[in-house]
């Protein structure tokens, strides 16, 4: 008997990609729609005048879901894909004279935190555990969670974890109670407007070719 289990994918970005290949695994017939010529979405790129534009993230990020895809058809990431690491991963120059590089180098970044705000580094090392601890806690309980009906008898459980990682305050302010420093309170929030600190502020971004 034939196989009757048909999928259709709208958008070859790599949800679309990475879902097709998921299904395509299981034996269904996938076909994939694309209104763009190439195929990557969000991944791709253009160049003008002289300049690369990325047409969304820049940084690999969530690196252990790519692996995971890769795993699922037998192939390796690091295997099939040829990754940088970017140091500085980026650089933000404030129109007063500060000059931050963040870099994978702690020792580094220490030194540069310090000499800003003195005490800051390590409120940077907590502030980064906290984070990482939420992203844990979101990609198992709210992300990876497939929910099906308003009533799902996990949802209650979720709502206390968004609450209990600050998911709905204001950003801005969460980063103020911890730094002092209006140029380090900018860097973990990327705040714009008006009243940013940074309102003339210079991002510098590594090219990888």
């Amino acid at each position: 008997m034939g196989n009757n289990r048909n999928a259709i994918i709208i958008g070859a970005g790599i949800g679309g990609l990475s879902t097709s290949i998921r299904l395509a695994l299981q034996g269904y017939k996938v076909t994939v729609f694309e209104k763009n010529s190439h195929a990557g979405g969000r991944c791709g790129h253009f160049e003008k005048e002289g300049h690369r534009f990325d047409t969304g993230a820049t940084f690999l990020m969530m690196p252990e879901v790519y692996r995971s895809t890769y795993a699922s058809f037998g192939k390796e990431m690091t295997s099939e894909l040829d990754l940088h690491q970017s140091d500085p991963i980026y650089r933000v120059k404030f129109n007063n004279g500060i000059d931050i590089k963040f870099t994978p180098d702690l020792s580094d970044l220490q030194r540069q935190l310090e000499n800003i705000e003195p005490g800051s580094y390590n409120k940077f090392l907590k502030l980064l555990h906290q984070g990482h601890k939420a992203y844990k806690q979101a990609m198992k309980h709210v992300i990876d969670h497939n929910y099906t009906s308003y009533f799902d008898k996990d949802m209650l459980r979720q709502i206390i974890i968004l609450f209990r990682f600050h998911a709905f305050s204001n950003h801005y302010r969460f980063i103020s109670r911890k730094f002092r420093n209006e140029a380090l309170r900018d860097l973990f929030t990327f705040r714009e407007g008006p009243m940013s600190y940074a309102s003339s502020v210079t991002l510098d971004m590594p090219r990888i070719m």
